[in-house]
Order: C-alpha cells, then structure tokens, then sequence
C-alpha cells in the first residue's frame, strides 16, 4: 500500500491579480503555520473541486477544510484564522452568531466600496497602465484587464456584457 498524501488542513481560494488580496494573502503566509495549508491563486489555472466555479471564487473569498467543506465570505477568514497562531481567537469569536452575522455583513460592505472605488481609479485613469483594475459586473465583480486566463475566457463568456 503506497503511503498517500494527507490533504492540507485548509485549502485558501484566493485572487492574485488583485493587488490588496495579494498583500493580505502575503501576510498570512508569513505566519509559520502556513506551510499546513494550501494557497491556490484562482486567477490562474486551477483545479476548483467540486462546488466551487472559478466565477464564484473571484467574487468572494473562499476556503475549503480537509474534509472537504466549503466556506466562504466572513465564514472563510473565521476558518483561516483559527488555523493561524495570533489570529486563533479573533477566528473562534468570529465563528459565534451574533458575531458571524455582523462579521458578513461588515465583509459585503467592505466588497460593496472595495470594488466601486477601484472603478473609480480606472475611469479617472488614476492606475495609469490599469494593472489592478477590476470591473462589477452583475454580481460578479472579478475581472481583470491585464491578464486573459482561461478562467477568466470562462468568466467573459458567462458575463459577455463586461
């Protein structure tokens, strides 16, 4: 019997062409317990697994655990966090309702300005070469203008009025 590869305690779905998802990704990785968990840029080529579409992944943050459950939105920063010394109880208190309401309600407000101001740098030109601009689309807001992945070939012919 051949030994076979324990799966990582938490696969993170993440955007890396966006460049504050970048930097937010960057500062988890730096905590020691990263190296038990999987990073996996879903602006790139990716294998999704099953319920997950590469639409839904750019749209909000994702993760899934070991035993294969997916969570997203506030749900997914509570699952991450609690895998991450320093960031353990923040994860566990996020996790409670009241809390885990408020939490996903502060993360689509956030989403909802997030997007409309970097609308705004694009249409005032004010990001020059449009390296980080995305557009809202319908409520899909997860296109980037540089990069022409395949998902991303996917997500146009999803949302061809882009």
């Amino acid at each position: 019997m051949k030994n076979q590869e324990k799966p990582p305690a938490l696969t993170i779905y993440y955007d890396g062409s966006c460049p504050l998802c970048q930097r937010e990704i960057a500062f988890y990785r730096r905590n020691p317990a990263s190296h038990t968990l999987a990073w996996v840029d879903v602006s790139q080529p990716a294998v999704l697994g099953a319920g997950l579409d590469c639409a839904q992944a750019m749209a909000r943050f994702h993760v899934r655990t070991a035993d294969g459950q997916l969570f997203d939105g506030a749900a997914a920063f509570s699952q991450l966090w609690r895998r991450l010394p320093g960031w353990r109880l923040l994860g566990w208190v996020l996790a409670m309702p009241p809390i885990s309401w408020l939490g996903e309600g502060l993360y689509r407000i956030f989403f909802f300005f997030f997007y409309r101001m970097q609308g705004w740098a694009c249409r005032s030109r004010w990001c020059g070469d449009h390296r980080w601009c995305f557009t809202p689309v319908s409520k899909v807001p997860c296109v980037f203008l540089l990069e022409n992945t395949p998902c991303l070939q996917r997500l146009n012919s999803t949302f061809p009025n882009i």
